[in-house]
């Protein structure tokens, strides 16, 4: 799966964090995770992009949360199954949980909630609009990660200069461009 990143900060997105409490870095990016390579498709070879499997996850993947427990890929593979998605949303979760472990985002943006009330409860909660995607498939292509922490921020710096536009995608384009995705249906 190609992972990319959109830059949705906005003064009404960063006041919205802020009266709920939330802190953040000034920053909203959201990272994205499709088949096809936004690079080719949308011809922008500018564009930053990384690779993260997803395929099921496996026995041997485990995933050290400290406190918060230890996960074997087979623990999260059980929880994924419980948003009953298709095979091709079960490919975007998995390959954003596994960009998100392998760069150390997942635990910014834990460490970052555990001084807030809004902290999630779930080992896949922190991917954005799994609830939604599990009542209705064709959400599935908009699973994303929300990166606003100042920690989280700081990690995401160090996989791509995300103040440089040209390796974002617009958020107007993007989701356009989600629009026209088909959502592969379920294995059986």
């Amino acid at each position: 799966m190609h992972v990319y990143f959109e830059d949705w900060t906005t003064p009404g997105s960063l006041e919205a964090l802020t009266e709920r409490g939330v802190p953040h870095g000034y920053r909203l990016i959201k990272v994205f995770a499709s088949a096809r390579n936004p690079r080719e498709v949308l011809a922008r070879q500018s564009l930053m992009t990384k690779i993260a499997a997803g395929g099921t996850f496996t026995p041997d993947e485990v995933y050290d949360y400290g406190d918060h427990g230890v996960y074997t890929g087979t623990e999260v593979e059980q929880v994924l199954a419980g948003y009953d998605l298709t095979n091709g949303g079960n490919h975007v979760a998995r390959s954003l949980f596994r960009f998100s472990n392998q760069w150390g985002l997942y635990q910014a943006i834990r460490l970052a909630r555990e001084s807030t009330r809004w902290q999630p409860e779930g080992i896949l909660d922190d991917i954005q609009g799994l609830g939604k995607a599990s009542k209705d498939p064709t959400h599935e292509k908009d699973l994303h990660l929300d990166v606003f922490s100042p920690e989280a921020l700081q990690k995401l710096q160090t996989i791509i200069h995300y103040v440089n536009p040209r390796l974002l995608l617009e958020p107007a384009v993007g989701v356009e461009w989600r629009s026209t995705q088909t959502v592969p249906g379920k294995l059986i």
